[in-house]
């Protein structure tokens, strides 16, 4: 339980950086609202491919660690890194490609449903 716990509340953390920190970041770079609109909102476009493509390869793939640990222990620390360049960023596209990386990562890391061709078979 304490191990679900850290895993939901840095997830929840993630969002919450994004919610409320990122357009006060991207507005350092450009005072287009359209741009300062959209760019927090890249993460539910990937929840329709990272989660998908996540399920269906979490369903095929055996790993020693299992099968959902995997996208856990790679995805994590890819996102961590993306947050922790987030502030370095000189650009308005190096911000940019880190907020796309770090938020398709973080979706992969939000899949825990196996598919329905699983539990069919089950």
């Amino acid at each position: 339980m304490v191990v679900f716990a850290l895993i939901w509340g840095t997830l929840m953390n993630a969002d919450q950086l994004s919610i409320h920190l990122l357009p006060a970041t991207i507005e350092q770079f450009t005072v287009n609202p359209t741009t300062i609109a959209l760019t927090p909102f890249i993460n539910p476009g990937f929840g329709f491919i990272a989660q998908p493509i996540v399920g269906v390869l979490g369903d095929k793939i055996w790993t020693p660690i299992g099968r959902r640990a995997f996208f856990l222990i790679t995805g994590a620390p890819i996102v961590a890194v993306c947050l922790w360049f987030v502030p370095e960023a000189r650009f308005l596209w190096h911000l940019v490609v880190l907020v796309v990386v770090y938020q398709f990562f973080q979706d992969v890391l939000w899949w825990d449903e196996p598919s329905p061709s699983l539990e069919r078979e089950s």
